[in-house]
């Protein structure tokens, strides 16, 4: 059995002690707007020939094509007839490009285009103006995301990519904003009557959320992923000096569809964080025992048996003088 000294003696031990320690359950409840873009499909290309005929007495623009999708360019000719009364004026999204004279012809390029529309440029209000446009265009068929085909919505945590994080990442943040005046003392009493005073520590939560939206079936149609920056009070017995440990324990995230508008879906949600915190200080034990060392393996006289009568050993192995404390 090991050889125990008969003498005590003191040791300094480095420990923590611990002033405060307490379960904290936070709620964030927010809404955020989904904006849901247009996925185009594929690149269509057509060709159109329009013939017009305008009216002389024609006081504001004739729209003579109009864009019905998300054009990318548009190649167009557009001839005045010889047989025209009169010049005629060509406009692009209602700002004059050119004028033609009866007989001539004019080529243009151009992008993003919506409407093309001609106007009469005479003193008459007698004849008419007529003429023929041909048209090259590049768009694409683009589909909307359907928004009756959204269900429903869920949330959960993630890092900013959209991928999901466990709680022991180093993306969920928590920890305490530190004041340049200090921590606020708060008097507060207790269940007993006595009057105690607490400290205000700022907790900080910082990570990211990412919702999806979800049709009947469960597959995602659309997803989104932001980051969420949070602090609240929490009133503590942490007097200066000491040190604030935080660490999330749960997560929970659920999240509802509001409402769904022409653009945009409005999304509710409310997120659940459970946390562990704990108020520390460094400090300095003096503990009193016995040293012991190995016994010799030959000396069989002295192997470990249960023993009738053993020796009591000291069993005051806790602080019983506390060199440096900030209380």
């Amino acid at each position: 059995m090991l050889q125990i000294s008969e003498n005590q003696h003191s040791h300094c031990i480095r420990a923590e002690k611990v002033y405060d320690w307490i379960h904290y359950m936070d709620e964030i409840t927010k809404k955020k707007v989904i904006k849901l873009p247009l996925t185009p499909t594929k690149k269509v290309k057509d060709h159109m020939c329009i013939k017009f005929k305008v009216n002389c007495n024609e006081n504001s623009p004739t729209i003579i094509w109009k864009a019905i999708n998300v054009i990318s360019t548009v190649s167009f000719s557009i001839q005045a007839s010889s047989e025209s009364a009169c010049d005629l004026v060509v406009m692009i999204d209602d700002k004059e490009l050119t004028t033609l004279t009866p007989g001539q012809t004019f080529n243009a390029t151009a992008g993003s285009l919506e409407r093309i529309s001609v106007l009469c440029n005479s003193n008459s209000n007698e004849g008419i103006c007529c003429g023929e446009l041909n048209m090259s265009i590049n768009y694409q068929i683009g589909k909307e995301t359907c928004f009756s085909d959204i269900k429903t919505s869920r949330c959960f945590l993630s890092n900013k990519k959209g991928e999901p994080i466990h709680l022991d990442t180093d993306v969920l943040i928590c920890k305490e904003v530190n004041c340049i005046e200090g921590r606020k003392s708060t008097l507060s009493r207790l269940p007993n009557g006595k009057a105690i005073y607490l400290q205000d520590v700022l907790i900080r939560n910082k990570f990211f959320i990412t919702i999806e939206l979800l049709n009947a079936t469960g597959t995602i149609l659309h997803s989104c992923t932001f980051p969420i920056d949070h602090v609240t009070t929490v009133q503590l017995c942490a007097p200066k000096g000491t040190n604030i440990l935080c660490k999330v324990t749960e997560f929970h995230c659920l999240s509802f569809i509001k409402c769904i508008k022409k653009d945009c879906i409005e999304i509710c949600y409310s997120v659940q964080i459970c946390k562990d915190i704990k108020v520390i200080y460094e400090t300095t034990l003096d503990i009193n025992g016995r040293l012991c060392s190995p016994r010799n393996h030959q000396d069989l006289n002295q192997l470990c048996t249960f023993e009738k009568k053993a020796r009591k050993q000291p069993d005051h192995f806790f602080p019983i003088k506390n060199k440096t404390d900030p209380s």
